[in-house]
This record gives C-alpha cells, sequence and structure tokens, in this order.
C-alpha cells in the first residue's frame, strides 16, 4: 500500500517492487541497490534519487518516463487539493499493485 507521507519518488519505487511481488532482497539483487538502501527508502528515511529511479528502470525493463509519471502522481496526491482524478489514479494504482499483479506479470504490460 502506499504512504503518501513518503516522499512521492519512493513510492514509485515502492510500486515498481511490490508489483513485480520481490522481497526487498530480490529487489536488490536485481537492481545492485543494497538491502539496507532499499529499507531506508522504503521506510522514508532516505529520498529516492535518480539513479535508483535509473536503477530500477533498467532492471524492471521500464522506462525512467514510466517511473516519474508515478512519482509526479504521487505528489499531485500529497496537495492539499487533490483532484478527483488524481485520488481514482492513486486508487487504481494501489488496486493492481494488490489485487491484479498475478495476472499481469510481464513487464510490458506496467509501461
Amino acid at each position: 500500500m502506499i504512504d503518501l507521507s513518503l516522499p512521492p519518488l519512493n513510492n514509485a519505487l515502492i510500486v515498481v517492487r511490490q508489483y513485480h511481488k520481490l522481497s526487498i532482497p530480490r529487489t536488490s539483487q536485481k537492481t545492485g541497490i543494497s538491502v539496507p538502501t532499499i529499507n531506508q527508502i522504503e521506510r522514508g528515511n532516505q529520498e529516492a534519487q535518480r539513479i535508483h529511479a535509473e536503477l530500477y528502470a533498467d532492471a524492471f525493463d521500464l522506462s525512467l518516463r514510466n517511473i516519474y509519471v508515478f512519482r509526479h502522481l504521487y505528489k499531485k496526491a500529497q496537495s492539499e487539493h487533490v483532484e478527483w482524478s488524481t485520488k481514482l489514479g492513486v486508487t487504481l494504482v494501489n488496486f493492481l499493485i494488490k489485487d491484479y499483479s498475478d495476472d499481469h506479470t510481464d513487464a510490458r504490460w506496467f509501461r
């Protein structure tokens, strides 16, 4: 589940990992980012940087642009005046990572 109190890029990376149903250690192996760093990012103790997004994009065969679309979505959702379309987008992403990731394991579907 997404925590809107976290930095937006952190949430985008969490969504990618959860969508692929990978543990943090497996994500570390796949991305080359250390387990402690991923833990810190997911807890909000460290803000994700562009290099982290690039490594996730490469590891999960995603475009960097798509990761930043998620970042933008979460950034908008954090504002006080959230439009209904942004709320719907966040709800949809949460639904997909929770209920449908088993049915859509092909990374190309995620683009």
